[in-house]
């Protein structure tokens, strides 16, 4: 699999990433169904940002033929 996301993009995702899930982590407790909704579309997006970081490649980047690869 072609790298395509350079460092300083992969530190990124992978700090907002855990970031994103650990504050949707925390919202997922309350009992309101509209918070626990938006807590797990939170813990999506940032389990795929974190995953996009530790693999160095994005699916968004490929679709525009883009690279932000020092390479």
């Amino acid at each position: 699999m072609d790298q395509n996301v350079g460092t300083l993009d992969r530190v990124t995702r992978i700090v907002f990433g855990i970031i994103l899930v650990a504050y949707a982590s925390t919202g997922a407790l309350t009992g309101d169904w509209v918070a626990q909704l938006l807590s797990a579309v939170g813990i999506i997006i940032g389990a795929s940002l974190i995953l996009s970081g530790a693999l160095a490649n994005c699916l968004v980047y490929k679709l525009l033929n883009t690279s932000a690869c020092e390479v």
